[in-house]
């Protein structure tokens, strides 16, 4: 059996091997704590080439990258066909490494100046949101939801972001990252009024300060107060809508839009609608970016709206105000099930609070199904290996007729002659 496991392990591994298995990450981090070299530290994305036969990564939109040098050394700097010796680099100490790993690096000062540093290498996954939520205390009007544009749009080889909804065709607002290295919002890809620092950082996330252009000083200033969180909607498949106010005129007011409403399969607005069961009352957002309550899917006010501006789910801590009158209801509320929101990738319930649970069970369910995964594939490798290369042998059969002789027939000729130094019998 350990024979099987041992061949089916060595021919999985192989079949891998000879399809092209991919062992390079897409990003690797390269961090420290020598603050001699404070450049150098930071993300590094794969490139679509190879210098000495191995993966390039390069810094985003900066000059800085990681390879295999000439001398078969992991190197962090400049590009290979600029004056090295006259660059802040950093270089593994020991050669022939497949890839870059934790262990002693030496790095040099463009003044020639070495010294030994223990580097850190991490590889790292990225996967982009559907949104980011900008938020920024005072009033800005570049706060709000930023969607996800289709990879067609990508700008440069980065994703391309765009404020929901655009106020105008005109005056369109987008998150990217610029040739400079910096995460911005600007109108269209020029005029700017956020910019992250440092540089070459993969998502705005990661940025640990952002400068806000202030009309009335003409300047940048640094904002404490900006934040950017990755937001991935989950909906939930129905909506309850309730009413535990007083007031009667507002009763009146409601009726027929009370009650359950359920997620259809078509969508406006690129988000899912909400229909009430019994009627045509519908729960939508429009295309300004407020979440409604109306009869008619196209129309843009609604009965009843939340000033949501452009979240992709209902804002639970949001009001709802009576069109026209723009008087908030008090007692009014759109209720859903615990999971609503995944934010910063944790779901967040209509109480605002984290649902990650008891991920406990979960986890050991999983390893065990991985395990058991891991043993059916061995063990129909196995089971292929032996019909393929081991041939199964008859036993001897009783009662047939059996000959001995040294050279019975073998020539296959039914006229043979037996030679009279051959002898055979039959038993």
């Amino acid at each position: 059996n350990m024979i099987k496991i041992w061949l089916a392990t060595t021919f999985i591994l192989n079949l891998l091997n000879v399809t092209g298995k991919d062992v390079f990450p897409d990003y690797y981090k390269v961090n420290y704590s020598n603050s001699r070299f404070p450049t150098l530290q930071g993300f590094y994305k794969r490139e679509d080439f190879q210098y000495e036969g191995k993966p390039v990564y390069k810094k985003p939109r900066l000059n800085q990258y990681l390879y295999c040098n000439k001398d078969d050394k992991w190197t962090v700097g400049v590009k290979w066909t600029s004056k090295e010796d006259t660059e802040d680099r950093l270089t593994m100490e020991d050669a022939g490494n497949e890839e870059p790993t934790n262990s002693a690096w030496f790095g040099q000062k463009s003044d020639r100046s070495f010294e030994k540093i223990n580097v850190s290498i991490t590889e790292f996954s990225l996967e982009y949101p559907e949104y980011y939520e900008v938020k920024v205390i005072g009033s800005h009007h570049f706060e709000g939801f930023y969607e996800k544009l289709p990879e067609s749009k990508n700008y440069e080889n980065f994703p391309l972001f765009r404020k929901h909804p655009s106020f105008r065709a005109d005056y369109v607002l987008n998150l990217y990252l610029d040739p400079n290295g910096n995460w911005r919002i600007s109108l269209g890809l020029s005029t700017t009024y956020a910019k992250s620092s440092p540089k070459g950082l993969p998502t705005p996330e990661f940025s640990k300060a952002w400068k806000v252009w202030i009309n009335g000083n003409w300047n940048w200033k640094t904002s404490d107060n900006f934040t950017i969180v990755p937001t991935n909607p989950v909906y939930p498949l129905s909506y309850t809508v309730t009413y535990d106010g007083q007031d009667q005129i507002i009763r009146n007011k409601l009726e027929g839009l009370l009650g359950k409403y359920t997620i259809q399969y078509f969508k406006y607005d690129n988000v899912p609608v909400y229909k009430k069961e019994g009627n045509e009352m519908n729960i939508f957002r429009v295309s300004k970016g407020n979440w409604v309550i109306s009869y008619d899917v196209m129309e843009t006010e609604g009965k009843l709206y939340q000033e949501s501006n452009g979240s992709p789910t209902l804002l639970q801590d949001m009001h709802w105000k009576l069109n026209g009158t723009k008087e908030i209801i008090s007692g009014f509320a759109v209720n859903q099930p615990r999971t609503s929101r995944k934010l910063d990738g944790v779901d967040v319930d209509g109480q605002g609070n984290s649902q990650t649970g008891n991920t406990g069970p979960i986890l050991i369910v999983a390893i065990i199904v991985g395990v058991l995964t891991t043993i059916i594939v061995i063990s129909i490798s196995a089971f292929c290996l032996k019909k393929r290369f081991c041939k199964k042998v008859e036993e001897p059969k009783i009662d047939e007729n059996w000959y001995y002789g040294d050279d019975y027939d073998d020539n296959d000729n039914d006229n043979a002659i037996v030679d009279d130094n051959d002898y055979y019998g039959q038993i």
